[in-house]
């Protein structure tokens, strides 16, 4: 690592390489060398090239390789010209959101195609067994119900002015509203300021979920986009199909609904059920029913099961174990998914003012293997994903179904001996001699 001194010699001598002392620079010259040195050219400052360090060399591309993908998915935060504030909350919250609440309670494909037959099979066996039980006590409860319709009129009727709560306020808004001709903003007005309010309460079926929470403004928004894309594609099929043939029909918000939908949660908090009863919307189509009821009906479980299959398969193409925005997109198709599920689950029950009773009427073949599909998809994704047999009325999802088929099948059978001995008893008059 020394310096060299280098002296051109005369041409009968042989040049000669001295190596200098570190202290002394390199000096050039022309002259003998037995001849005295005079005026050396001296270089100073002469760059030394260093050694490359490999290591260094590949830790600064790893890091520039490193550093797209940590923006993508961690937010720079801090602002130099606003002092250290936060640009982007909504983006901050997205890359910190940690909820898996949902995404663990609601299964995706995997769950069917991934699985063993051993583990399907219980579940079919069961869903087939609810189906028929269903099958069996809804026609008996449909034929009772048809055939004493008016005189269960003023039953229903109090539970239509529950349902129907609220609407003369919201008839005093529309009105007002009309006054300045923005009786179309204020349909919109409605039905954001109803979907807030149903993202809110069902925001409660999480355990983990209290306005103080981190991730509490994301479950809320969550909850909002799904029960509003559920209910959009139910309604707008119907809207479509009767307003094509010369109908009158619009989407009305149900207060009603509601106090419906508070229950309904705090009974799944309290059972506990997982992922929740998550099956009452907001509103729903009201108007001039056109055209064949059983399309109709066709038309609003198609509405709700068809946007939570598209939701289930692209659940199937999120990695487990995500975290921020990705396992906040998984929470909204499994909000998607286990929302359309359960409703057109519901919906398939064959009783007046739901999908089931005009399709059990006109096709029982069908009815049936819409409400298995449903049933079966049901319990193997979001209440024993497990695919036990025996140990699944054990848990408490399972207790919960099987309570809800035996209310259901006791109600049924209740109500037709309730009128099979008040048609006797009336039979029995009418023969009975007059005095």
């Amino acid at each position: 690592e020394q310096p060299t001194r280098v002296h051109t010699a005369s041409p009968e001598q042989p040049a000669r390489v001295h190596t200098a002392s570190p202290e002394q620079p390199t000096v050039e010259t022309n002259a003998p060398d037995n001849a005295k040195e005079t005026q050396p050219t001296v270089v100073e400052n002469t760059p030394v090239l260093k050694p490359i360090n490999p290591t260094a060399v590949l830790t600064k591309v790893s890091l520039a390789v490193r550093v797209p993908t940590e923006i993508a998915s961690t937010v720079i935060t801090e602002n130099p010209s606003a002092g250290g504030s936060n640009e982007y909350p909504i983006l901050i919250a997205l890359a910190g959101f940690k909820d898996t609440h949902f995404v663990d309670a609601i299964r995706g494909p995997q769950s069917i195609f991934g699985m063993a037959a051993d583990k399907i099979i219980p579940n079919f066996l069961i869903s087939t067994l609810f189906a028929i039980l269903f099958g069996f006590f809804g026609l008996l409860l449909y034929d009772t119900l048809e055939a004493h319709e008016v005189y269960l009129e003023h039953f229903i009727g109090p539970l239509n002015r529950l349902a129907h709560a609220g609407d003369s306020l919201e008839g005093r808004f529309e009105s007002i509203m009309g006054r300045f001709r923005l009786a179309w903003l204020s349909d919109v007005v409605k039905i954001i300021f109803a979907l807030i309010v149903f993202g809110l309460i069902y925001s409660f079926v999480d355990p983990s979920f209290h306005p103080g929470n981190q991730d509490a403004i994301l479950i809320l928004l969550a909850f909002t986009l799904s029960i509003g894309l559920v209910n959009l594609f139910d309604d707008l099929a119907k809207l479509i199909y009767v307003r094509r043939l010369g109908g009158r029909a619009s989407v009305r918000v149900h207060t009603g609904n509601l106090f419906i939908a508070a229950v309904l949660v705090a009974l799944s908090r309290v059972a506990p059920l997982t992922p929740g009863i998550l099956s009452v919307g907001p509103g729903g189509f009201e108007g001039e029913e056109k055209g064949d009821p059983h399309h109709l009906s066709l038309l609003g479980t198609a509405g709700y099961a068809v946007p939570a299959i598209v939701a289930w398969i692209l659940l199937g193409f999120i990695p487990s174990n995500v975290s921020g925005m990705q396992l906040w997109l998984a929470t909204i198709l499994a909000l998607i998914f286990a929302i359309g599920l359960q409703t057109a689950f519901f919906e398939m029950i064959p009783i007046k003012g739901l999908y089931g009773r005009n399709i059990f009427e006109r096709n029982r073949v069908l009815w049936f293997l819409l409400f298995l599909l449903f049933m079966f998809l049901f319990v193997q994704t979001q209440l024993n994903p497990t695919g036990e047999f025996v140990g699944a009325f054990n848990k408490p999802n399972m207790i919960g179904l099987g309570l809800t088929v035996l209310a259901f099948c006791a109600f049924s059978g209740a109500v037709w001996m309730y009128f099979q001995r008040k048609d006797r008893q009336e039979a029995t008059r009418e023969h009975e001699p007059a005095d």
